[in-house]
């Protein structure tokens, strides 16, 4: 929660950041300017200069600003920097044969709306936008805006992240569209100033350049000025990033090129090296781009073709062919506007990642060139590694997660993203190949070795066809020392690591040599295996992957992988010391936020815990910096204090000396409420869909309005609709009491761009009714309790969208509620309240920061806990004072709460009061009792006054209760009464807990639950049903015989039990062979069963000790077993449910249509070598067929070639079938579209789900059974690779044909 300071620093992002209109070009800022006029902008952290806040926000400078800046004068100078290093990398062997080595990828992504606002070292939240494909990247744009000025400094989480990939970063320098000439004169007025400040700070905060926006026209002497200024910095800093956007020419004029002509080129020869293309660039400006470059001497990879994603994401239109030379390779480099608008396509985190990968992936394999729909940057760019020296370690820690692992064992319950940790992530998501089924690969976020995820790779494996598994792409010299340690969960033993090396000589990874060594089988937790690669010494190591199978099927296999090291030396120890608190605001009596600062030596990371009273730790963050914010500190109830401990962690991954502190808390519990214990009204609209809407962005979906969150950009717009709706379901019908929508300014935007009229209506019969309208809304947030009514269906109708020229609907949240109850105001700092007790009726309570128009209350409370409000007073200003008051002549604390506008009132907090003057003060006589020593916090005190007390037990002993006058008193403080007293304790005997864990198979009891130090404890074992007991176990460590000793602590203890082994004999049945994975297995273990039919058979099922199985594996009982199977004859399918399908739409219109189409795969003829085929030349077929009868595991056969006769080197080597993926579109929903509508998502790829691949065919007739258990009737079928050898661009099929599977 925030206090109301930050909360209404809200970042000047306008349109051009979210949504856009029509306009001659991509502005960004067009108000900027007037924003700038109006901020304080002498503060760098307004919050934190008027106190309210220790959160550190990113840079943001006008010239003024940044002229006079200095890292000392900066309060947050050393938390929002980097500090990691640009790493070093490598650019391997291209998988995909379209991409293009020498193209870079300029990713300029909006990676913080809230720039002003979010906090620089990371935040709460697990949806965030955690990029992770830095290995296409060669650079990174930070887009975004500020209120404090031109200069937008990116956040070191990101510039951390993007070096450890070896990306470079830019900050933004913005001058907005239309804006005032007079800014840009004045920046650039003496440029050689300004220029080395930008240097200074660039250098300072760890980031590697700028990109100019200079969207404001200006004359000629001031372009020459800004011209002047680029080329000083390239002369100053020649190795640094200028990026420019093409708007202003070379004269000044705005006019955007869409190319680099002799226009603006001039900013090419100033010393731009990465110049971004307007969009509307055509084959013509791609020409004239790369010749132009050419002419300037620079490589025409320094011009970046823009291409805007941010309203539709991978439905943009993206006119690749402009791009594309002979060898379907990039011409020119390209410019991603925008991209983080997958995060309007996830519905969560770890949905992000999915979109992300069909955006950067297509989805699929990164060898894939598809040129149908979305093709993903894979499909252009090659990848690049940092794994080009020893140490490498990966926990493959994406950068945020639902909760922070330690080793295994979750140490944060708490959802976080902290981009800064991100981990290198695996180079190829994925590459996976395999002769039978194959797997899938994905990030898991519900568990993780060190940090937020883990990834996995589950799914089905076929028998003796392993899958192979390319991870990661290297290039490392393998030495004596080189090892890899690999830790993973549940691989059952069937998962091995596979080096791929070779020397100067390899070309490719095809020509690499493969080492494969097996790891040790881990089940149920996680198993760390080492390998040593020195039989490779002097070898280069060109890859790292893994093979996962058996000799058996295995059905739902997974195995989560949590680090992956590689190591050839031991690291230097790390080290942490000097931990300290900086600063520190207390919240309420039981959370703060602070600043922190460690002194660190030869560590990569540290680890920030809090101490428990247990002494356990709970992790708060990791983070490489040696300064940290922490936004949540929280005191338990059972501490006094708060211990913070930072762990240094070294390049190698191992934990070094570390560094504690304490802070000494000021507050007791009840001095406050809880702000933890503030619930929220439940927004029930995110258990609604979305049933209908008038438009839409593709990348801001209409649902995003009821996702439960604003954040990041969430919301439903659709640009230059000034009316519109959206209507919902809920999932049963409610009542409804009050609604609440969230306009444009409530996310960041102008507030022109709020919603002006809107409806809220219900459905009743076929009628909507309107509970709620207005005509006249400017506000950011329309909150209405209304008459409750009780409905299932819901519309949103909007009638005027806004008055800002970018027209557009932009609802950020819809949310309606079932009572009637409201947020809860925002807290005023207790550092801003006081109270004076003076003599009689004359007390005084004074409250600065107050919302103007808020109304403050005071309570006092009684010994029961009970508060009584003594007075209460409206806010004229920020100030609000009472006087008056009478809080009696004791010490106490008076209680306080602000309520604003329509919101509930806020928590109580509280402020201290000394005794009136000259009240007596009372003696406090401590006395010592028996086994323990007794500390009063005061020798006297007034009556009414809170006194503490501590104990200290003796060695064996417990404090039981403390003693006022001989009484026994609950917890450790009272209130002074008006008499001397007399305070002790009464310690007892320590007796230890006896805690039985119960094992797996069998049970264990012990002959007490509880015992003193000393005490014989007896143990007594019952085995499960073939199980023996092996041995007990007393806090984990295996003791002798059945009892021990209780020692001086609580206890632990278990017993562990080892299965009966038994045996197994295989009994041979007719039409086939059967065996087993072992002739002999102990009770409880999984036994597979392998069984290979005669020719005419096939397995009908196995059968264990005379009954039939379910499978092909079966655990083992307590006892021996017969295993047989029972084979049938084979029914060969007789109807071709393929024969004369309908073709909905194919890839390419051939020559002859009518001749060597692909109706001809469907019309069951194969005399004619020359009319009765599919047939084409130089290109890889696809096509979409309906068999109008739906079927489930549908068996696929194939005639190629070599069925009609000809050269079986012609067959189908590789193909993929598709079906569509009903998480977007139904089969019922595509039939009832118009064949133009069905003919386009045909060729969009994202609609379509794969289901089936198949790769190095050399069968003239191929056979496919494939596994898809839902009966479907449309299909797709994609003939990637078109033969064995000689003609990669021929395509040549007879017949496909499709029958009912089992």
């Amino acid at each position: 929660m925030r206090v109301n300071t930050i909360k209404k620093i809200i970042a000047a992002i306008l349109a051009a950041v979210f949504c856009f209109g029509v306009l001659p070009s991509r502005s960004f800022f067009n108000t900027l300017s007037a924003v700038v006029k109006a901020a304080n902008a002498d503060s760098l952290n307004e919050a934190y200069a008027d106190g309210t806040s220790l959160m550190p926000i990113g840079p943001a400078f006008t010239v003024d600003t940044l002229l006079s800046w200095e890292p000392t004068n900066d309060p947050d100078s050393d938390y929002s920097r980097s500090v990691v290093p640009l790493a070093d990398r490598y650019t391997g062997f291209t998988v995909n044969d379209y991409a293009n080595p020498d193209a870079k990828l300029m990713v300029c992504s909006l990676a913080n709306s809230k720039h002003d606002a979010t906090n620089a070292q990371g935040q709460e939240s697990f949806s965030s936008y955690a990029f992770n494909y830095w290995q296409y990247a060669t650079s990174f744009v930070y887009w975004s805006g500020s209120k404090r000025g031109q200069v937008v400094v990116p956040t070191g989480e990101f510039t951390d992240a993007a070096h450890t990939n070896g990306v470079p970063v830019m900050g933004t320098i913005f001058f907005d569209w239309g804006g005032n000439s007079s800014v840009v004169e004045n920046f650039v007025r003496n440029y050689r100033s300004v220029a080395d400040k930008l240097i200074e700070v660039m250098e300072y905060y760890g980031f590697d350049g700028y990109f100019f926006n200079e969207e404001t026209g200006v004359d000629y002497t001031t372009a020459g000025n800004l011209r002047s200024m680029i080329a000083y910095m390239r002369q100053q800093r020649p190795n640094m990033l200028i990026g420019w956007y093409d708007s202003i020419t070379d004269s000044g004029n705005l006019s955007y090129q869409d190319a680099v002509n002799g226009s603006n080129s001039g900013w090419v020869s100033a010393g731009v090296n990465e110049f971004f293309m307007n969009y509307n660039w055509t084959t013509q400006d791609v020409n004239t781009t790369v010749s132009t470059m050419q002419g300037l001497g620079k490589s025409q990879y320094e011009a970046f073709a823009g291409l805007d994603v941010q309203q539709n994401c991978m439905n943009t239109n993206f006119s690749s062919n402009y791009l594309l030379n002979n060898s379907n390779k990039l011409k020119l480099s390209l410019a991603l506007y925008c991209p983080n608008s997958t995060m309007g396509l996830s519905g969560d985190g770890a949905d992000f990642h999915e979109v992300e990968r069909q955006f950067y992936v297509n989805g699929g394999d990164p060898r894939s060139t598809s040129s149908s729909g979305w093709a993903g940057m894979s499909r252009f760019f090659a990848d690049h590694t940092t794994i080009i020296s020893a140490p490498f370690v990966t926990n493959f820690n994406s950068g945020h997660g639902k909760a922070f692992y330690i080793d295994g064992v979750k140490s944060r319950d708490a959802e976080w993203s902290y981009q800064s940790v991100q981990d290198v992530m695996p180079t190829w998501t994925w590459i996976i190949d395999s002769n039978g089924q194959k797997l899938s690969g994905a990030y898991d976020f519900e568990d993780a070795y060190n940090g937020g995820s883990s990834i996995k790779f589950y799914g089905s494996l076929t028998a003796n066809k392993p899958n192979n598994i390319m991870l990661y792409s290297t290039n490392l010299d393998i030495n004596g020392s080189t090892n890899i340690a690999v830790t993973a969960k549940n691989d059952r033993g069937l998962m091995k690591l596979v080096a791929y090396y070779g020397d100067s000589s390899t070309s490719s990874y095809a020509n690499c040599q493969k080492a494969t060594f097996a790891l040790d089988a881990s089940s149920g937790g996680w198993t760390t295996s080492n390998v040593s690669l020195a039989s490779l010494s002097g070898k280069k190591l060109y890859a790292i992957g893994f093979e996962i199978g058996g000799t058996s099927n295995v059905s739902d296999y997974q195995v989560n992988i949590g680090r992956l090291a590689v190591t050839d030396s031991e690291a230097a120890a790390a080290s942490a010391s000097n931990a300290r608190l900086e600063e520190i605001i207390y919240l309420d009596a039981y959370t703060a936020e602070a600043r922190i600062k460690w002194n660190g030596n030869n560590a990569s990371s540290y680890e920030i815990y809090r101490l428990n009273a247990d002494g356990t730790r709970t992790l708060i963050m990791e983070t490489p910096n040696t300064a940290y914010y922490i936004p949540n500190l929280v005191r338990n109830d059972d501490q006094a204090d708060v211990t913070i401990e930072v762990v240094p962690v070294n390049a190698n991954g191992v934990r070094g000396e570390s560094s504690r502190f304490t802070i000494d808390w000021p507050y007791e519990n009840g001095d406050t409420e809880k702000l933890s214990d503030v619930t929220v009204p439940v927004n029930i609209c995110p258990l609604a869909e979305v049933t209908g809407y008038s438009a839409q962005n593709d990348g801001e979906p209409a649902w995003k309005a009821i996702d439960g969150t604003s954040e990041n950009g969430s919301k439903w717009c659709a640009t230059n609709k000034q009316s519109g709706w959206m209507t919902i379901k809920l999932d049963q019908p409610r009542t409804i009491k009050r609604i609440r929508i969230e306009h444009a300014q409530y996310g960041g935007e102008a507030q022109n761009m709020n919603t002006i009229a809107f409806s809220v209506q219900y459905k009743s019969g076929n009628n909507w009714v309107t509970v709620y309208s207005t005509n006249n809304n400017s506000s950011a947030v329309t909150d209405e309790l209304i008459t409750p009514v009780t409905a299932q269906e819901w519309r949103l109708y909007i009638s005027n969208s806004g008055s800002s020229a970018w027209g557009a609907i932009r609802i950020y949240e819809w949310q309606m509620f079932e009572t009637t109850e409201r947020n809860r105001t925002d807290i005023v700092l207790m550092k801003f309240a006081s109270a004076k007790n003076n003599k009689g009726a004359s007390d005084t309570f004074s409250l600065t920061h107050a919302p103007t128009g808020s109304t403050v209350r005071l309570y006092l409370r009684d010994a029961n806990g009970n508060y009584t409000q003594i007075a209460s007073k409206e806010a004229q200003s920020s100030t609000v004072s009472f006087t008056g008051l009478d809080y009696g002549s004791d010490a106490g604390r008076v209680f306080y709460t602000v309520q604003e506008g329509k919101q509930e009132e806020s928590i109580k907090l509280s402020t201290a009061f000394d005794a009136e003057p000259g009240a007596v003060k009372y003696s406090i006589n401590v006395v010592q009792p028996a086994n323990g020593s007794v500390a009063a916090s005061a020798t006297s005190a007034t009556a009414g006054t809170t006194v503490k007390l501590t104990a200290t037990p003796a060695e064996g002993y417990t404090l039981d209760y403390f003693t006022l006058d001989g009484a026994r008193i609950n917890g450790d403080t009272f209130i002074m009464p008006a008499r001397n007293v007399d305070v002790s304790a009464v310690f007892t005997a320590n007796a230890y807990s006896i805690n039985v864990v119960q094992p797996a198979n069998g049970m264990v009891s012990a002959s007490a639950t509880s015992a003193t130090a000393g005490t014989t404890v007896k143990l007594t074992a019952s085995p499960a049903e073939g199980y023996t007991l092996d041995y007990f176990t007393l806090d984990g460590e295996r003791i002798n015989g059945d009892t021990f000793i209780m020692p001086a602590r609580n206890v632990e203890v278990s017993a562990v039990f080892t299965a009966n082994a038994y045996s197994i004999t295989v009994v041979q049945p007719t039409g086939g062979k059967v065996s087993a994975s072992k002739l002999s297995a102990f009770f409880g273990e999984t036994v597979d069963l392998t069984a290979v039919p005669d020719e005419g058979y096939e397995l009908s099922h196995y059968v264990v000790n005379g009954a039939a199985n379910n499978g092909s594996s079966f655990t083992m009982p307590a006892r021996d077993v017969i295993v047989t199977a029972v084979f049938t004859k084979v029914a060969e399918p007789s109807v071709n449910l393929a024969l004369n399908a309908t073709i909905y739409y194919f890839n390419k219109k051939y020559p002859d249509y009518a001749k060597n189409g692909p109706q001809h795969a469907f019309d069951g003829k194969m005399s004619d070598r020359e009319a009765d085929k599919w047939h084409a030349s130089g290109v890889n077929g696809w096509v979409a067929f309906d068999i109008h009868t739906p079927v489930a595991n549908p068996i696929l056969k194939i005639y190629h070639a070599g069925s009609a006769g000809e050269d079986s080197n012609l067959n189908t080597s590789s193909w993929d079938v598709y079906i569509l993926n009903e998480r977007y579109l139904t089969e019922e929903a595509y039939f009832n579209m118009d064949r133009s509508t069905q003919n386009r998502v045909c060729q969009i790829a994202w609609f379509w789900k794969r289901i089936h691949v198949t790769t190095g065919n050399t069968a003239d007739i191929s056979v496919d059974h494939i596994d898809m258990p839902e009966a479907r009737r449309l299909f797709k079928i994609n003939m990637r690779k078109t033969n064995q050898t000689g003609y990669p661009y021929h395509l040549n099929v007879y017949e496909i044909e499709m029958y009912a599977g089992n």
